[in-house]
């Protein structure tokens, strides 16, 4: 197993070998998740500036490889593992007042089978807006599961249970209050140095304030691999507003590019800018991925 330039990005490690009907984990891990998101309950208050950041983070998906929104099928191979480090910043503009979020992520991966991954996301955040004070700290945690169940050589689907913590401080902003679960079918087309990934999701959010509860995303993403160093890409997305005030889809267009130091490094830095009537959220990222 080793990890290779493939259409569009350095793929993680993963056999080329056809999925097991049925692998050791997939089907423990997704029913607990699956379940869980079925039966709890939970209600979040957030604070002024929170909400005036959180809506959209909170209806796309969680922790795609960075820059990137549209999640791919890749998974590292049992027993080798993947760190990500990324930071993005956001600006907020609406009349007189201007809100930045500036949110640190360390992402840890380890492959339990060669289409079976495990991940844990660590953010921190700091929320700035005018006239408040400044808000700083640990956000909510994030455990997920990746399970790629069908491919062929040029295309396969994945399915990505999540899992977000309560840990944040629920009155700055950097937490609901309760946990979060959603699900996510990832798909994924290679075809020469053009790479297509394709991901729609339903996330389940109980709420006491009168927000929607049944969120749902749809997104793609294109890649052009330039060349063995270089890959260009270009993220679009929609998501349905958990604020029953604002526009009740947000959506997003996303400009990456990612440069390939080694085939185990990669280095990447990213533009997004809403597309929804009302005030325009701009983010951009930088981000390090190292694989072993």
């Amino acid at each position: 197993i080793r990890c290779e330039i493939g259409a569009g990005r350095i793929r993680p490690r993963h056999s080329k070998a056809a999925p097991r009907p049925l692998l050791p984990y997939a089907g423990q891990i997704i029913s607990v998740f699956i379940g869980h998101a079925m039966t709890k309950r939970f209600f979040p208050h957030l604070s002024h500036t929170g909400l005036l950041l959180a809506s959209l983070s909170l209806a796309l998906p969680v922790f795609a490889g960075h820059p990137l929104i549209t999640d791919d099928t890749g998974t590292q191979g049992q027993g080798h593992s993947q760190l990500e480090l990324n930071a993005d910043q956001t600006r907020v503009r609406e009349g007189d007042v201007r809100s930045r979020s500036l949110v640190r992520n360390a992402t840890f991966t380890h492959g339990l089978d060669d289409t079976l991954d495990l991940a844990v996301n660590l953010p921190w955040q700091r929320d700035s807006t005018t006239g408040e004070a400044v808000q700083q700290g640990m956000a909510d945690v994030t455990l997920q599961a990746k399970w790629r169940f069908w491919q062929t050589e040029q295309a396969s689907l994945a399915l990505k249970p999540v899992l977000t913590l309560p840990n944040g401080k629920e009155q700055a902003g950097r937490g609901s209050g309760r946990s979060t679960q959603s699900v996510q079918l990832l798909g994924q087309v290679q075809n020469g140095p053009w790479t297509v990934l394709a991901n729609t999701g339903l996330t389940h959010y109980g709420n006491s304030l009168d927000e929607r509860s049944g969120l749902w995303n749809a997104s793609a993403a294109l890649l052009f691999s330039a060349s063995p160093r270089w890959t260009l890409a270009a993220d679009t997305g929609a998501s349905r507003n958990p604020d029953r005030s604002g526009p009740s889809t947000l959506s997003y267009a996303l400009a990456g590019v990612i440069y390939h130091l080694n085939s185990d490094i990669d280095l990447d830095m990213g533009y997004r800018e809403s597309l929804q009537h009302g005030p325009t959220e701009r983010t951009v990222g930088l981000g390090l991925t190292a694989r072993w």
